[in-house]
């Protein structure tokens, strides 16, 4: 795979745009990669650099920009195939303006097959968790124009060599892998710079179901303690939000981030209120909330959970409440929002399905949020019921061995009853 990678690179980029090509060997224990530097010699413009020991992407990427000399770097990942046209429109962004950094369409390479399957043109988004998603958007008419994105990917990028100097590189106290994405998305768009994605710039990726190395450690403390350098630099009193779905990040030593909040007041960088006003203004906050937390039954002792699941259409269910620094917490957390809408991570509890067990009965589920209302709306009651605005039936648990939520008339039964963990206000709900 890697040497496909390295022809699609050279065969479809125009030579004079093609300073060179060079790649990473993170200390690869793979014997596949014996021949590489065989292979290699007879290529142009390519050249194999290797750690002296096992770094992961954040310092390997490091590693290869300090070892690389064009004005303008373009970030891949190994496992890629660069499809025709790619660079052109990257470049061009970047000539442009030296502070916008552009990415790709991410098209799919499947991973058993090699078949190579075409994208709709998205952006990067993230909920509370610092779970990466991606957003379709209404492109209009013309197809082919740069989409704003809040948040990269972070495998393919192009960036100005200087600019990515001024404004930080990568957090070095970061390791291995995972949310520096986010802080580079954070970092880029709060100082003065923005995000592209481009629909005339196409790189397809394999998607593999599991890491191919090994790495030293706990990989979730690892994820977590990357998430929480970045929330404490970047989020402002927004970070207790992150918090909320990754309670075990709030114990991790995350280490000196003086350097980085330095870089950031050095920088002149605005507020994350900023960014999310006008990047994610659909990531409820708590100006946002009317409640939030658990959701529970006092009479059953149970909450309503997702038990993990995120796909539309997913059932919701009830579990025992569980504690904050147990596995599976945060499936029980929601946010109310002043849209009416109870929210976990980037789905809305729903109600517009039959269920199949009984088809008088609408099934509870999950969906991802629109903003419109409909069968999204919930009003949380005086009485502490939850009522489904669109058929005015009462959100009610059912027999705790079955774990279901079932929408019945309301009739003020205890097991119609429900509480949130945090209250900050009870709207009146007179337009509902």
């Amino acid at each position: 795979m890697v040497t496909r990678y390295i022809f699609s690179v050279i065969n479809r980029t125009p030579p004079h745009l093609l300073h060179e090509i060079v790649l990473v060997d993170d200390f690869s224990d793979s014997g596949e990669l014996k021949t590489l530097d065989l292979e290699i010699a007879k290529l142009p413009k390519t050249r194999h650099v290797r750690l002296p020991k096992r770094s992961g992407l954040i310092k390997a990427r490091l590693f290869g920009a300090a070892k690389s000399s064009g004005p303008v770097m373009v970030f891949l990942d190994s496992h890629c195939e660069c499809n025709k046209g790619w660079l052109e429109p990257l470049l061009f962004e970047v000539y442009k303006d030296r502070s916008t950094v552009p990415s790709p369409i991410i098209d799919i390479i499947e991973f058993d097959n090699f078949d190579y399957l075409q994208a709709n043109p998205q952006v990067g988004a993230f909920d509370w968790s610092f779970t990466f998603y991606w957003q379709e958007l209404n492109q209009g008419e013309n197809k082919t124009l740069p989409l704003v994105a809040p948040v990269m990917a972070g495998g393919l990028f192009a960036i100005d060599r200087s600019y990515f100097e001024e404004i930080g590189t990568y957090d070095t106290e970061m390791n291995i892998w995972g949310g520096e994405n986010m802080e580079m998305s954070f970092r880029v768009w709060m100082c003065g710079g923005r995000l592209l994605s481009l629909p005339c710039s196409r790189v397809g990726h394999i998607f593999r179901s599991a890491a191919p190395y090994s790495f030293p450690g706990d990989q979730t403390l690892i994820l977590f303690r990357n998430y929480a350098r970045a929330v404490e630099v970047w989020l402002d009193e927004h970070k207790e939000l992150f918090y909320r779905f990754v309670p075990l990040a709030r114990d991790i030593d995350i280490g000196d981030i003086s350097a980085r909040v330095s870089l950031r007041k050095r920088l002149k960088c605005k507020s994350f209120n900023w960014y999310l006003e006008n990047f994610l203004p659909m990531l409820p906050t708590e100006k946002r909330l009317l409640a939030s937390g658990q959701i529970m039954n006092p009479k059953t002792k149970q909450c309503v959970d997702t038990l993990g699941r995120r796909r539309a259409n997913d059932t919701v269910n009830h579990y025992r409440c569980l504690p904050k620094r147990e596995i599976g917490y945060t499936n029980q957390v929601w946010m109310y929002s002043k849209r009416y809408e109870l929210i976990s991570l980037e789905n809305c509890l729903d109600a517009s399905v039959p269920d199949p067990e009984d088809m008088s009965w609408k099934r509870i589920a999950l969906y991802p949020c629109h903003g419109l209302g409909g069968n999204q709306k919930w009003y949380y009651s005086p009485t502490q019921q939850i009522i489904h605005n669109e058929s005015q039936l009462c959100l009610t648990v059912g027999d705790p061995r079955k774990a279901k939520l079932f929408l019945t008339k309301c009739d003020g039964s205890a097991n119609q009853i429900f509480t949130f963990t945090n209250i900050y206000q009870l709207d009146d709900f007179d337009d509902l």
